[in-house]
C-alpha cells in the first residue's frame, strides 16, 4: 500500500502562518523541517483530531518542488520501511507522486538532506516504478518505500508533510489504515 487520501480539509493548515515562515520566491528544490510537536502551522481542530485517535506530530517539514522539477528517487528514512506521514499539497495542478521498487541488491549509502535528516536516494535505473497518484485532498503517503515527485506543471508545488507517531513510535500504513479508517476517502 502505498497512500491513503482522507476525507479532511487543507483548511486544517494555517496557510498564512506557514508560508510566512517559508520563502515563497524560490526557484529551485527547497526542504526546510522547522517545526516539532504541536505547532501553530496546523489547526487546534488537527491537532485535536490527531488526539482523538492517540496520535500525535513529531515533526513538519515543508518540500518545494519547481516547475517542470522531478525530484530524486529516495526514501525518508535511513533504511526501508513502511512508515508513513501526511502530505498537504498547494499550487501546481500537474504534479504526480510515485512510488517504485529498488531493483538492485547492493545497499545505499546514507545522505543527508538540507535539513540535516537522513535519507536513501536511488539512480532511476535503480527503481522500478509501481504506482503514481495526484495528491489532491490530504493524503497519508508512504515515505518508506522508494518515492518522487514530478511536476509537470508551470507552477510550484509546495507539500506540507507531517510526521505523525502513535505511542511515541512511527506508524507504519498498515496500521494507518486501520487507525484513520473511518477517514478514508473513498
Amino acid at each position: 500500500m502505498y497512500y491513503i487520501p482522507l476525507k479532511i480539509s487543507k483548511e486544517l493548515v494555517n496557510k498564512e502562518v506557514l508560508f510566512h515562515e517559508v520563502d515563497q520566491e524560490q526557484k529551485d528544490f527547497y526542504m526546510t523541517r522547522n517545526w516539532f510537536g504541536r505547532t501553530n502551522i496546523l489547526s487546534e481542530d488537527f491537532h485535536q483530531w490527531l488526539e482523538s485517535l492517540g496520535c500525535s506530530i513529531f515533526f513538519a517539514e515543508v518540500f518545494y518542488t519547481p516547475p517542470g522539477g522531478k525530484m530524486l528517487w529516495h526514501i525518508d528514512t535511513e533504511a526501508p520501511s513502511n512508515f508513513v506521514k501526511i502530505n498537504f499539497v498547494w499550487g501546481s495542478q500537474h504534479h504526480v507522486m510515485q512510488w517504485g521498487l529498488y531493483n538492485k541488491k547492493e545497499p545505499k549509502e546514507i545522505s543527508l538532506t538540507s535539513a540535516s535528516t537522513k535519507y536513501l536516494n536511488f539512480e532511476p535505473n535503480e527503481v522500478t516504478l509501481v504506482k503514481s497518484y495526484k495528491i489532491e485532498t490530504p493524503t497519508i503517503v508512504n515515505i518508506g518505500t522508494p518515492h518522487r515527485v514530478i511536476n509537470n506543471d508551470k507552477t510550484g508545488r509546495w507539500c506540507l508533510s507531517v510526521n505523525i507517531h502513535k505511542d511515541g513510535n512511527r506508524i507504519a500504513i498498515g496500521d494507518a489504515a486501520e487507525i484513520f479508517s473511518e477517514y478514508v476517502l473513498d
